[in-house]
């Protein structure tokens, strides 16, 4: 993980840019708003509970990250963000660092003055987010070609057993980063729903759709593997439409529970309430749908690798599967109780802020 000097130089770049541009954008964005005369009266305020716990979260989210092992090296261990280095240049810890107390600063600006600040904190905070998340995914993708350069060292050498996944060292990411990345996120997700303003529950319901849709295409856990075919190694994907029987019972609970959160503000009045407290139990039952599909695949994928001439394989971290599918569930319920609540006061149309009660 060593850094080249290409790679020192942008990412001093990057520090420069994740402070430039936030702060360019605000001073920019401040003066067109003064420029545009006296403001509108703001609005009523409204309770910000529900932001002000996403950013406490995303916070210390972001504080364990920079503290915890961030990967999995090899044989080698845990690593933390400044351990991981080894022997080359720091950048990317006082990159993580300087990025996050960006991030930190424009949410902590942006919340209390939500109403009158929206697009002047917002859109900056919604900048320094994208970089850091920026950074994290290449780190990411850095962890990752070093897993598969040690796959194609390792698994070669091993002996076909007929196990599913071989053991051996592997590279991964690790809680430090897994929290770096849902820190960032949920402070992202705090400066966009501000930004929507009245249209945050569009953004809501678009981010529980499109992440479960994203974990329906993965089985949990036995998804992805690197695997030997002819002395050479490949990556080797699998969705539950490839594996087939049992294994469907994976999207088929995602798809039904995003199917009957779209449908509650359409319902007649007296099944808007069954059906919302059957999208907030959602959860549950796709908990327990995802026990049949892993066994079933687990069955199965030996005899589908064996098929396709693969004599020996090891599992990859699938770890945007338990990303996508950590955001719908919680999502899911949360925005089913919020549309049950926009369709009461009298919304006119689903989607749309809703009028007086």
């Amino acid at each position: 993980m060593a850094p080249t000097p290409s790679e020192v130089t942008a990412v001093t770049f990057w520090m420069v840019t994740v402070i430039m541009a936030p702060l360019g954008l605000t001073a920019g964005l401040a003066l067109l708003r003064r420029g545009r005369g006296p403001a509108a009266p703001p609005p009523v305020r409204r309770s910000a509970g529900g932001l002000w716990t996403l950013a406490a979260l995303g916070i210390g989210a972001l504080v364990l990250g920079g503290t915890l092992d961030f990967l999995e090296a090899g044989s080698a261990g845990g690593l933390s963000l400044m351990a991981m280095h080894g022997t080359g240049t720091p950048v990317y810890w006082p990159a993580y660092a300087l990025g996050a107390t960006m991030l930190t600063i424009l949410t902590l600006t942006l919340v209390p003055r939500r109403d009158t600040w929206r697009f002047v904190a917002g859109v900056p905070a919604l900048v320094a987010g994208g970089l850091l998340m920026g950074l994290l995914l290449l780190l990411y993708g850095r962890i990752q070609q070093l897993d598969g350069r040690l796959a194609a060292e390792f698994l070669p050498t091993v002996a076909p057993t007929g196990d599913l996944s071989a053991g051996g060292p592997a590279w991964r990411v690790s809680g430090g980063w897994v929290l770096a990345f849902a820190g960032t996120f949920l402070l992202l997700l705090v400066a966009a729903l501000i930004v929507a303003g009245p249209y945050e529950l569009v953004l809501a319901g678009a981010l529980a759709v499109t992440a479960a849709l994203a974990a329906a295409r993965a089985t949990p856990d036995l998804s992805s593997f690197w695997a030997v075919r002819d002395g050479k190694v490949e990556r080797v994907d699998f969705s539950p439409f490839d594996i087939g029987g049992v294994s469907l019972l994976w999207p088929a609970a995602l798809a039904v529970a995003v199917a009957l959160m779209c449908a509650i503000p359409f319902l007649p009045h007296g099944l808007r309430g069954p059906a919302t407290i059957v999208a907030a139990v959602a959860p549950g039952w796709i908990v327990l749908a995802a026990h049949p599909a892993y066994v079933h695949a687990k069955a199965v994928l030996p005899g589908m690798l064996s098929a396709e001439g693969f004599t020996v394989s090891q599992e990859r971290m699938a770890v945007f599967t338990y990303i996508f599918l950590v955001m719908a569930v919680v999502a899911i319920p949360v925005v089913a109780v919020r549309l049950r609540r926009a369709a009461r006061r009298g919304a006119r149309w689903p989607w749309a802020p809703a009028g007086p009660a």
